[in-house]
């Protein structure tokens, strides 16, 4: 609550009061207000979230959870205590993820053929958080597959050799991969796999020339400070800053398109954001942390 008392309502109250003409008296407006910053805030919560991890995994070069860039993946080994990005960590199926960026064409996915004795899964989520799909074993079997990451925009048909399509409904997607480890062949036969797992433009499935691309994600918008402030920790400013930005970078989602949520969201959040300036200051819980066991591939 210290955040919706600090910055939201101050500020949200101001706006309203300034542009009302008197017809809404204080006392009336401010719990209304209290109600759209909070659930706005909740609404935008796992989007800034997910952008955040994106971000560090993904576009940051300087972060210690960076993979390599858009469509490389990163594996991981076997989870010790000093890995403290997943709050409990499955040692039975070694991590790998990945990040895919849908605005200009769609990725195919490649999972290797593996024992029928092994279980894999390669789960997708949006930006959103939620899990669209998961390709591997459960759902297509242990033979192999080739899948279409799509956004909501594709519309080309499905091209040959190419099992079935996830369909995104925020433009990116990432990947957190699990591969059993089992006695027989531990990590090495582990890692066999994993170096199996392909991630590939369209355009280059199919040896064709690749569609202009997209302008390049960078983190908080401005300075570095603001760019250190997103890795490092921000003050809720820089919240609201990145709920704006990722708003308009994912779009609502077909799903809560309707929502009123939605609508107070951007209704409140991005009015909100418009003209302040971001505070970038260390001391928060968002920060990066090291994956020691990681193997870039």
């Amino acid at each position: 609550m210290s955040f919706l008392r600090r910055y939201v309502l101050p500020v949200l109250a101001s706006a309203v009061l300034i542009s009302t003409t008197g017809t809404v008296r204080a006392q009336e407006t401010v719990p209304n207000l209290r109600d759209a910053a909070r659930d706005s805030y909740i609404f935008t919560y796992p989007l800034v979230m997910m952008y955040r991890t994106m971000f560090l995994q993904a576009i940051d070069a300087t972060s210690p959870s960076f993979s390599g860039g858009m469509g490389v993946w990163l594996h991981l080994g076997v989870a010790t205590p000093a890995d403290t990005d997943i709050v409990t960590p499955n040692n039975d199926t070694p991590y790998s993820y990945a990040w895919v960026d849908l605005r200009s064409e769609p990725w195919v996915l490649t999972l290797p053929a593996i024992e029928a004795e092994r279980f894999y899964t390669s789960q997708w989520d949006d930006l959103w958080g939620h899990v669209l799909d998961n390709a591997g074993s459960v759902n297509d079997g242990n033979g192999g597959v080739s899948v279409l990451l799509a956004g909501p925009d594709w519309a080309g048909d499905l091209p040959a050799g190419i099992d079935r399509v996830i369909r995104d409904e925020s433009r990116f997607l990432g990947t957190l991969t699990r591969t059993q480890l089992l006695p027989d062949g531990g990590m090495d036969a582990v890692e066999a796999i994993q170096n199996g797992y392909a991630l590939r433009p369209l355009s280059a499935s199919l040896d064709q020339p690749a569609p202009r691309p997209q302008s390049r994600l960078t983190g908080c918008p401005g300075r570095t400070a603001r760019k250190r402030g997103l890795r490092t920790g921000t003050t809720s400013p820089v919240f609201c800053r990145l709920s704006r930005r990722t708003l308009r970078i994912a779009g609502p989602t077909p799903r809560s398109r309707s929502s009123g949520s939605c609508r107070e969201s951007r209704s409140t959040v991005l009015p909100l954001t418009r003209k302040r300036r971001p505070i970038c200051a260390p001391g928060s819980t968002m920060h990066a942390r090291s994956w020691p066991t990681r193997r870039a591939n």
